[in-house]
């Protein structure tokens, strides 16, 4: 008589979509060993708004919203992950209409055209009068952001040149930084 093999039972992936400082390369220290555990899988969007917060981006989804554009990553089979980014986002699951971000499954389009079901980290607060980044993409505004720092102008977002009657450069790209540089502004 034969001894069966105990099945391996194979648990569905769960997913997760990043918008901003849960990308390896806008990862703060305290989180980006938990970070590096996650697997890229590939570019997508959601449909909501995008703000600057400060020292993070926050998004609020919104059915017939622009893009808000990130990556989507696997998460490892491991619970203490999820717990991990959960504390790292001030979500509460006891309490989550007092935490700052909520943790909640979203339809994401990817850049291939599929679309998969993610956890995201979406902002649980008004966004008041801060205006959303017209671009959705937290890692070009903030690439266009330390751009100018880099090249020592000084640049202020794009939507605070609005109304303003200062000419300074608008932080778009290297070429436009690097013009500003050469006509001194």
């Amino acid at each position: 008589m034969s001894k069966a093999k105990p099945r391996k039972t194979k648990t569905a992936k769960r997913y997760l979509f990043s918008y901003g400082t849960l990308q390896p390369r806008h990862a703060p220290a305290e989180i980006a060993p938990t970070v590096r555990r996650l697997r890229r899988v590939g570019k997508g969007s959601v449909r909501g708004r995008l703000y600057d917060l400060g020292d993070y981006p926050g998004a609020v989804l919104r059915r017939n919203g622009p893009q808000v554009i990130g990556q989507v990553f696997e998460l490892p089979d491991d619970p203490e992950v999820l717990t991990r980014l959960d504390e790292y986002e001030g979500f509460d699951r006891s309490r989550p209409q007092g935490s700052l971000f909520v943790r909640k499954r979203c339809l994401v389009k990817l850049q291939n055209g599929k679309k998969l079901f993610c956890w995201m980290y979406a902002y649980n607060r008004p966004p008041g009068a801060t205006p959303p980044l017209p671009s959705g993409d937290y890692s070009k505004h903030r690439n266009d952001r330390n751009g100018c720092r880099t090249y020592g102008i000084n640049c202020r977002p794009t939507w605070l040149m609005q109304n303003d009657s200062f000419r300074q450069p608008r932080c778009r790209n290297e070429t436009e930084l690097l013009t500003a540089w050469n006509h001194g502004a």
